[in-house]
């Protein structure tokens, strides 16, 4: 009965339901396209082609970031929704037109770029719109913890269908899926009362430029050993995930045989494991655990690596991009919670900012490491390889990880809610 209770009272407003509408919009539209950009760069040319469209997808976001969340902390939060969801549909219906006219693939590349950097700014900008929504402290704290699952199940929803349209018909189908979705964002936002709740929106720091900020939190990184750690640790997981972002594509194609389809089947089971992750991290970070949630972590992205790689079974790649998406957003928790905590004061989101863009920047670096992997150790060697990357990092920096839990069990700073990726 209380997570009915929890559901309702997450909802229990007009305007709670249509932030929760626009969530969902905007995760199963991003998703969706993800899938079908995939699938339409393999068709275009191949995993050379899958590691241009993971960069255009990755980078332009990454780097643009830091300028959106500035804009974020001085502007009107429901405004900038808007604009950004409007702007997104638009992007979108220009991608589904060319895809459909056959346009050439770097035409295809340049608007996944340009919704690169409009998608880098819904999380912190929906973040931002959230207590200007709830009526009061305990629904604004359920709705937070209420977003992610939301979000969660719409990335799922929209991977599977857009691998599915984008398979099925077209890779312009699938934009056209992500399209529809996207459209219902706006909409929602529309509707909802201009900032109705001012008294629930934290205070924004005027801060100074992005370079000055950024070069602030690097400073800030750079002279503490426990934070160089976590950020270390969060480049790591990044690279991981910029290596199998491009290897989901051939191991649904060719390794397992289930085709362009699979694509979108193997980024929904990791959606759902994902989706637990972040649903269970909480429990185990609990009491600052952080050197057991490295270990495991550690295993559950490797081990089921390994065994895809040896069994080159469909069903077991399912169950074990499954395992991966639950390993991946505990090991993000984990490391987000240590940036959290081991930064003090007005270099907490200095150092998170650093620490996010050095792990998108990780996944760019994964892409591209991607190709050369394949084809220096074929699919299975690079699916092995891989699944060596972060037991390795966490034994090499067994006592620092371990030291990170005592340092981290003594700092002040609230706990982060928990976000679900893919």
């Amino acid at each position: 009965m209380r997570g009915w209770d929890a559901l309702r009272d997450g909802l229990a407003t007009r305007e709670l339901r249509l932030y929760a509408l626009a969530c969902a919009a905007m995760s199963l539209a991003l998703w969706a396209f993800t899938v079908a950009l995939a699938i339409a760069a393999y068709e275009a040319g191949g995993t050379g082609a899958v590691t241009l469209a993971v960069v255009a997808r990755v980078l332009p976001g990454a780097l643009a970031g830091p300028f959106i969340a500035q804009l974020v902390r001085r502007g009107s939060p429901r405004e900038l929704a808007l604009g950004l969801a409007g702007t997104m549909t638009a992007a979108l219906a220009a991608l589904t037109l060319v895809s459909a006219l056959g346009a050439p693939f770097a035409l295809v590349l340049l608007l996944a770029a340009a919704c690169s950097i409009l998608a880098s700014g819904q999380e912190p900008v929906l973040a931002a719109l959230l207590p200007s929504v709830a009526d009061n402290p305990r629904e604004l704290a359920i709705a937070h913890r209420l977003r992610p699952s939301v979000s969660g199940a719409a990335q799922c929803v929209g991977a599977l269908a857009g691998g599915a349209a984008a398979a099925g018909a077209s890779p312009a189908a699938g934009f056209a899926l992500a399209l529809v979705a996207s459209a219902a964002a706006p909409l929602a936002l529309a509707l909802i009362a201009a900032d109705p709740h001012r008294t629930h929106r934290p205070a924004r720091p005027a801060g100074g430029s992005v370079a000055a900020e950024l070069q602030l939190g690097l400073r800030a990184v750079r002279t503490a050993s426990e934070l160089r750690e976590a950020v270390g640790l969060l480049a790591a997981i990044g690279l991981v995930r910029g290596v199998l972002d491009v290897l989901v594509v051939i191991v649904a194609v060719k390794l397992v045989g289930l085709g362009t389809g699979g694509v979108g089947v193997l980024a929904c089971a990791w959606g759902v494991g994902a989706l637990a992750g972040g649903l269970g991290a909480p429990a185990l970070l609990a009491q600052g655990r952080f050197a057991a949630a490295s270990d495991a972590c550690s295993a559950l992205l490797a081990v089921p690596l390994a065994i895809v790689a040896a069994a080159a079974d469909p069903v077991v790649a399912v169950l074990g991009f499954a395992v991966l998406g639950l390993g991946h957003a505990m090991a993000q928790s984990a490391g987000r919670t240590l940036v959290r905590r081991l930064a003090a004061g007005e270099s907490r989101t200095r150092a998170f900012t650093v620490a996010e863009l050095g792990s998108r920047l990780a996944v760019v670096a994964g892409a591209i490491l991607a190709p050369p992997l394949i084809a220096l150790l074929g699919v299975r060697g690079a699916l092995l390889a891989t699944a060596l990357v972060l037991p390795v990092v966490v034994i090499a920096r067994w006592r620092a990880v371990q030291r990170l839990d005592a340092r981290a069990g003594t700092a002040d700073g609230a706990r982060e809610g928990w976000s679900v990726s893919f």
